[in-house]
């Protein structure tokens, strides 16, 4: 890293963070739903959103894997540790926010005992599984130094990412009930999403581990392509719901452009997460430059994954519900629970240490030696 001693600060502020957030954890494993501010309307909260964040924080290693393997950019090949690290770690801390948000975890197993086939949700936990056992045995490979394993992993993640991010843009596709969830479109959004996130992660820790200018540089032209076509992609998607003519679709709009979402959508997605970073690319020719872009749009993108997520369940299924019928567990907004922000935290604390841990365990996949990865 740049500066030793900045890192061992963030690790230590990272052990704080999983220290202050492990009881969030517990109290999800005890009362299950119990702890947390999710209501009949909605039933998919801060859980879901952090899952999704850090499943997209997860797309690094297929941005790498498209680019040395399908796009023959070979000089990307020094990020593939960097990446096949960063999958390990997100996905186990997006699995980690998942569980906490069931209710009984506990009974997980039964989907490998019992899977049902036809089931979109036993597809994803197939998946997510194939991408664990991938990306392990290619950080083992990567570190002892077994290229030709090495690369075979890396082909066959590309097809078992791809299924794995359309399957979990599916399981939100296919909820007729949501209109701004609803539809094909869905799926091929998720992969852009993860390729976005995933890349902005792996370029703001090759800019932290020091890599130099020039490999920086062109990644950069990489992020600014991913950075306007999500946002070409998200302006479509809005488009889309408000020209359909569906009520509800229209008011979920709203509720994000002017409504309670709307300062999570302009000041942090849109402002600071798309156009802020969009000026710092254009013509980016340092390092550092490339680097703090990749670090605000990583940080930011949480708010993309909130306004996805909540603003659409705020909206009224019967026109004139919330004022005829009221109960604690039927309320059109929605705050996450202290338990549900201690699981958040938690989870990212465990990301944080894990990816300063990393280089630590494993150093050859942070080298900036091209010849040792794939």
């Amino acid at each position: 890293m740049q500066n030793k001693n900045m890192s061992n600060i963030l690790l230590f502020l990272g052990c704080l963070g999983m220290l202050g957030g492990v009881y969030g954890l517990y109290e999800a494993m005890i009362a299950g739903t119990g702890s947390t501010a999710l209501n009949s309307a909605t039933p998919w909260g801060l859980g879901v959103v952090t899952y999704l964040y850090f499943l997209g924080m997860s797309g690094g290693g297929l941005l790498i894997a498209l680019l040395t393997l399908v796009l023959r950019k070979k000089q990307f090949e020094n990020f593939s540790g960097i990446a096949a690290w960063t999958v390990l770690v997100t996905e186990i801390c997006a699995g980690i926010a998942i569980a906490s948000d069931l209710g009984h975890w506990e009974r997980m197993y039964r989907v490998i005992i019992s899977p049902n086939p036809a089931s979109p949700m036993a597809w994803m936990f197939f998946f997510f599984a194939a991408m664990l056992l991938i990306y392990l045995a290619k950080v083992f490979a990567l570190h002892s130094g077994n290229v030709q394993r090495a690369h075979m992993l890396t082909f066959w993640s590309i097809p078992v990412a791809l299924l794995f991010y359309t399957t979990n843009g599916y399981i939100f596709g296919m909820i007729s009930a949501e209109p701004l969830w609803s539809g094909a479109f869905i799926p091929l959004w998720f992969v852009f999403a993860a390729l976005l996130s995933g890349g902005a992660l792996v370029g703001a820790l090759g800019w932290l581990y020091s890599f130099d200018d020039e490999l920086m540089h062109d990644f950069g032209r990489v992020l600014l392509v991913l950075l306007i076509s999500f946002a070409f992609f998200e302006v479509l998607y809005l488009c889309i719901a408000m020209q359909t003519g569906n009520a509800q679709g229209t008011q979920a709009v709203r509720n994000l452009l002017w409504g309670a979402g709307s300062v999570s959508f302009w000041l942090v997605h849109v402002v600071a997460g798309t156009l802020a970073p969009l000026f710092m690319l254009i013509g980016a020719k340092s390092s550092s430059r490339v680097g703090w872009a990749a670090l605000v749009v990583l940080l930011t993108f949480i708010a993309a994954r909130w306004n996805f997520v909540i603003p659409v369940q705020g909206v009224e299924p019967i026109e004139g519900l919330n004022s005829a019928f009221h109960h604690i567990r039927y309320a059109s907004a929605y705050c996450p629970s202290l338990g549900e922000w201690l699981v958040t935290l938690f989870v990212s604390s465990l990301c944080l240490v894990a990816l300063l841990i990393g280089p630590r365990l494993f150093p050859l996949l942070f080298s900036k030696q091209g010849e040792r990865h794939v």
